[in-house]
């Protein structure tokens, strides 16, 4: 759309809010983000089970686990957004710094409580933001804050896992626009200094074991 940066939304849910939004276009489970071939900024939602805190109960699932790092390569290339659990084990093995510190991509992870964007349950989420320029993390999260935070959200928070599995794995709506908006606002993404997009890495990060991204 003119006049809009599109947005690419990797590893959605059906019944994703990235529907909604003009200029995204979402990649679910049906499209297969695998087959993406777009150069825009992307906001990436892996899947996190083989990630997160309960993985040694999770079963194996090596393709699930790759999304995850190729979600990571594409937001490293072209800038944007990658949504994960804050415990999750991928920051460490990605060599994601904390603390407000940039990794060699210029990237940086910010905490968010999804609650304070309208999600039924407290739910601590780290967003590692790539193509922001001189910012700081605190300022980064004020910002996406501002822009989403403060929703009308139910009195009482209830526990993760008491809530569906739909409602754990859905992005709420306005923190899905917020980060859309913010992606626009502050350009996210990455290009070459002719303008043009940067080379897609052919070779992938998985292949059957891991490596420490490149």
């Amino acid at each position: 759309m003119t006049g809009i940066q599109t947005i690419t939304a990797a590893c959605v849910r059906m019944d994703s809010a990235y529907y909604h939004i003009p200029g995204v276009v979402p990649w679910d489970k049906r499209k297969d983000f695998r087959k993406c071939r777009d150069n825009y900024p992307v906001i990436a939602h892996p899947p996190c089970a083989q990630w997160g805190r309960t993985a040694p109960l999770a079963n194996k699932n090596i393709s699930q686990k790759s999304l995850a790092l190729l979600c990571l390569q594409e937001v490293r290339r072209c800038g944007g957004i990658l949504e994960h659990p804050k415990d999750s084990t991928l920051w460490e093995f990605a060599g994601i710094p904390d603390g407000g510190r940039r990794d060699q991509f210029g990237g940086l992870r910010i905490t968010i409580d999804q609650y304070d964007y309208g999600h039924e349950a407290r739910k601590l989420t780290t967003l590692y933001l790539v193509g922001l320029p001189a910012m700081t993390a605190m300022q980064a999260a004020y910002e996406l804050g501002r822009l989403g935070a403060r929703v009308k959200r139910p009195q009482k928070p209830k526990q993760v896992l008491c809530c569906s599995k739909a409602v754990r794995e859905l992005t709420p709506a306005p923190l899905a626009r917020a980060m859309c908006q913010f992606v626009r606002d502050f350009g996210l993404s990455r290009l070459e200094p002719d303008g043009s997009p940067r080379t897609r890495i052919t070779s992938v990060v998985w292949d059957g074991v891991f490596h420490r991204s490149q």
